[in-house]
């Protein structure tokens, strides 16, 4: 996701390169949140293992008793109810489409020009042009408080999501339960540290997830968003979100979904 954040500044230059250039017919671009559709697997095996959710012990712990140690943790950090936490739980889905899309990422195997070729279109060049003047007013007031160049804020947000049209359409819940609990292995022992890390991570992430709806007053099961989790225009994962989010218009909320100048300011 990171990783994205780098095409920003090319945006920005297209922005101001292209305005000279004749333009083709624009054709719909792809967007950098998941357009998967989510499959669901087979109910989970009680004898599947996990990682452990705190320490450095390789060891690896049932599913079942790793669930347990989630509910209790994550009630006692954001003093939740535990059984508010497991019943949100056990509505979670595996999904097998998130593991097999976190094993293989667009970013890691694609070469800088084709991704820039799906990304940096003539549509999403004309589409940040009409975004940036519909909330043009926006865009400056965040730029002149946070130091932020409107068009690196618009190119952001083209690049993530082509300005809100798609933020993703798997469950948040569902797709951050698959990655911490059931984070793809390779097979590879180099590998396996990283792989614990990342699992840890997304855990930590869904009890993140947890904390914000019950902040921000969202329901839990209701939230779309990638395949790794990220949510909102500017696709933000839930410790982002909490960290970082901002009530752009004033209006009491924070609204990264829906509302442009929340998701510029955020950005």
């Amino acid at each position: 996701m990171k990783k994205r954040r780098a095409l920003a500044c090319l945006c920005l230059f297209l922005l101001a390169a292209c305005a000279s250039q004749p333009r083709r017919p624009a054709t719909p671009g792809h967007t950098a949140a998941d357009d998967a559709t989510p499959t669901v697997a087979s109910p989970q095996n009680a004898v599947e293992a996990v990682a452990p959710l705190t320490g450095a012990d390789r060891q690896y712990v049932p599913v079942v008793k790793a669930r347990q140690q989630f509910v209790a943790d994550t009630a006692q950090r954001f003093a939740l109810d535990p059984a508010y936490v497991d019943a949100t739980l056990q509505q979670a889905q595996r999904l097998d489409e998130v593991v097999a899309l976190m094993s293989k990422p667009a970013e890691r195997v694609k070469p800088w020009y084709e991704y820039r070729a799906r990304m940096v279109t003539d549509a999403r060049v004309n589409q940040g042009r009409a975004f940036f003047a519909a909330h043009r007013d926006a865009l400056l007031r965040a730029s002149d408080q946070y130091g932020v160049a409107p068009e690196v804020i618009t190119a952001i947000l083209g690049v993530e999501t082509n300005y809100g049209a798609f933020t993703g359409k798997i469950r948040v819940l569902d797709a951050l339960y698959t990655l911490g609990f059931f984070y793809p292995r390779s097979g590879d022992p180099a590998k396996l540290d990283y792989e614990i890390r990342r699992e840890r991570f997304f855990r930590d992430e869904l009890a993140q997830l947890f904390a914000l709806c019950r902040e921000d007053r969202l329901d839990i099961l209701a939230l779309n968003g990638s395949y790794a989790g990220a949510m909102g225009m500017g696709q933000f994962m839930p410790s982002s979100y909490r960290q970082l989010a901002v009530d752009g218009d004033g209006d009491g909320r924070r609204d990264l979904f829906a509302d442009a100048d929340d998701a510029i300011f955020s950005v």
